[in-house]
């Protein structure tokens, strides 16, 4: 543990420090994944301490919160169910935009498949994407004062 280390970066280092130590996290790294797996958590607590800016090291450390495996399945189920549907809307998209621009080569048919797949593909995506977002809410619930905008916690 940091010497120098503040109040607020104290407690959160205990809380990580009296928690599992192993299993399943929220963001060991800024950008996410949301979601990720470490053996020893200490270890990546001890590198946020010695290799990153100051200010940054209670944030980053009160982003990292143990999640219990009830969780992780519900987060990885979500998020596989909505892999699928979207992977089987592509695939339906695909070949209709196939179907459409095998009997020509004419570029204006082609434009005209493109839109279709895209018309075809979007509500999926648009579904795939808030499946997404409901399944991350009881993951970054466990983090008090959330930080997370979709890319990065800073």
């Amino acid at each position: 543990m940091d010497k120098n280390m503040d109040a607020n970066t104290e407690v959160e280092y205990f809380r990580l420090q009296a928690g599992p130590q192993s299993g399943h996290f929220t963001f060991l790294h800024h950008n996410g994944p949301i979601l990720d797996q470490s053996s020893n958590v200490m270890e990546r607590v001890k590198y946020i301490l010695q290799d990153k800016i100051a200010s940054e090291h209670c944030t980053r450390l009160r982003h990292i919160q143990y999640v219990p495996p009830i969780l992780q399945k519900a987060y990885e189920e979500a998020g596989a169910a909505a892999e699928r549907a979207l992977s089987e809307a592509r695939a339906t998209a695909w070949k209709a935009f196939e179907e459409a621009i095998a009997p020509t080569v004419c570029q204006e048919a082609i434009t005209l498949a493109e839109k279709a797949y895209e018309e075809a593909i979007a509500p999926t995506e648009k579904a795939y994407e808030e499946a997404g977002a409901a399944a991350e809410v009881p993951i970054l619930s466990l983090i008090p004062n959330c930080q997370w905008n979709g890319r990065s916690i800073l």
